[in-house]
């Protein structure tokens, strides 16, 4: 059984498109991303995987969000980002461009988190730190490039959306990135490196199953 829905899709998909970014405050997510947090983040667990999947691809409401943006979207990222990102730049997965959306990140944020986004960002082309871009696999700009700050406090955790392009900056707290590409962009990445096991497979088979297409490799 899918999750009750926290939003309507609508709303959510017509936020996305305009600023780039959507959220909704959820006790019952924060709750969760917590104990995911306890458990040492067990990203490439069978029980992790299935985890992330429920939160995203399981639930109806935030699945037909990602399929009223992008065509067919494929799960090829898992990221887990907190406040220890360094002070003083603006972080985001790709640079500005005045494209079509081709990435969504999902993002399941812990409690007591406060993230600042940019708005604006996602059309705006900015010069980039590569050191510490390197560093953190973001890209990362001096935060005296952009403007519009708004800020947003999850004191319960919850749900957001954000078009890959948008800027952000976490004040406080931590967050789960699962990004989910057409299948041209999803093309540009490296596949999603999973350790193999029955289990795993099993758990693979089931979301697939379920239509998740996911861009994932066996590690050697």
């Amino acid at each position: 059984m899918m999750a009750a829905p926290l939003f309507q899709v609508d709303d959510a998909t017509a936020a996305i498109r305009r600023w780039g970014f959507f959220s909704v405050e959820d006790a019952e997510m924060g709750a969760r991303v917590r104990q995911f947090s306890a458990d040492g983040f067990p990203i490439k667990s069978p029980h992790g995987l299935e985890f992330l999947a429920q939160s995203c691809a399981g639930r109806e409401d935030v699945s037909k969000t990602c399929e009223s943006i992008l065509a067919m979207p494929r799960w090829g990222l898992i990221k887990v980002y907190s406040d220890i990102l360094p002070d003083g730049y603006v972080y985001r997965f790709h640079n500005g461009s005045t494209e079509d959306i081709n990435t969504i990140l999902v993002q399941l944020w812990s409690p007591d988190s406060e993230v600042v986004i940019f708005h604006g960002s996602v059309a705006r082309t900015i010069a980039i730190d590569h050191e510490t871009s390197r560093k953190w696999g973001l890209l990362a700009a001096s935060e005296r490039h952009f403007d519009l700050p708004i800020s947003t406090s999850f004191k319960l955790g919850g749900l957001a959306f954000s078009d890959s392009r948008l800027g952000f900056a976490i004040r406080r707290g931590f967050v789960i990135f699962i990004g989910f590409a057409t299948e041209n962009e999803v093309k540009e990445w490296g596949k999603m490196k999973l350790p193999y096991s029955d289990q795993m497979k099993e758990v693979i088979q089931s979301l697939e199953a379920r239509g998740t297409r996911m861009n994932y490799a066996w590690l050697a």
